[in-house]
């Protein structure tokens, strides 16, 4: 959604870390957002959801998750390929959203498919099911990175030690990743499912799947509304089923990414400032 410049500003430096860190989000900054991309694209919420997610739904496929991430790799090599340390590495930071994106189970599967037929003759409702258990999934990773939860930084952190010592090329892993958090939605959506109800879809009752706005926009009003309740003192015990089954999919998540920075970043671009 917007025109770069092809050259850096002249005299300017900074480190191929500090990038990496800084532009991983940038994906969710409105690049993918209010785009025309797709016939079906309302079904993933709108482009940013097309573009972020990746799963089959009644034999349809839906979202280009993967042809996100490569698309973001490709340009990463291109860029060093060039010379381009700065944009080499801000489009491999892009290319790491789009991987973890990837090993998030509700980015590759949409429902459990016993509950899709039960729900078929009401999409409105099992649109703002599916959306609330999915955002609310994604409101408590939120919540828990920013506390600085010990168990998430340990599982991404031996994740990625592990992946960037083993040589492998995530190209080569990247069915088995996706496979794998597939297999993590169900115990996930129905943990959200029994444990919160209708207490959670009530906070995002204001969702409307034919509203002009992406659902990642609609999502960021009631965030606050479905932190309240997934982090209520009385409730807090039951967190500690989720947060082990998130913690093993951050494992997966932090091994893949340590691949791909050993593989594509420092072969081409050391530790030096890029410029």
């Amino acid at each position: 959604n917007g025109d770069y410049a092809v050259k850096p500003p002249s005299g300017k430096r900074i480190e191929p870390w500090k990038v990496a860190v800084i532009y991983s989000t940038e994906p969710d900054l409105d690049l993918d957002c209010d785009l025309n991309l797709h016939k079906n694209q309302t079904v993933t919420g709108g482009s940013h959801g097309w573009r972020h997610m990746q799963f089959r739904l009644l034999g349809v496929k839906f979202g280009i998750a993967s042809e996100s991430f490569r698309t973001s790799r490709d340009f990463a090599r291109l860029a060093f390929e060039n010379g381009n340390d700065y944009w080499g590495w801000r489009h491999l930071s892009r290319a790491t959203h789009y991987l973890a994106d990837l090993g998030n189970p509700f980015h590759v599967k949409a429902l459990p498919l016993p509950f899709l037929i039960r729900k078929l003759a009401s999409s409105r409702e099992l649109f703002r099911i599916v959306s609330a258990i999915h955002q609310g999934y994604e409101i408590y990773a939120e919540r828990r990175f920013r506390e600085g939860f010990p168990p998430f930084k340990q599982a991404l952190t031996e994740g990625a030690r592990e992946g960037g010592e083993s040589g492998g090329d995530v190209q080569a892993h990247l069915g088995g990743y996706i496979r794998k958090a597939r297999r993590r939605h169900d115990p996930i959506f129905y943990f959200f499912l029994d444990r919160y109800g209708e207490a959670l879809i009530e906070v995002f009752r204001a969702m409307d799947r034919n509203s002009p706005l992406d659902a990642a926009a609609q999502t960021n009003r009631c965030s606050a509304g479905a932190a309240r309740v997934l982090f209520d003192e009385a409730g807090r015990p039951a967190l500690d089923v989720l947060d082990g089954l998130t913690a093993e999919l951050l494992f997966d998540v932090g091994r893949m990414l340590g691949m791909l920075l050993a593989r594509e970043g420092p072969l081409r671009a050391p530790s030096k400032p890029a410029r």
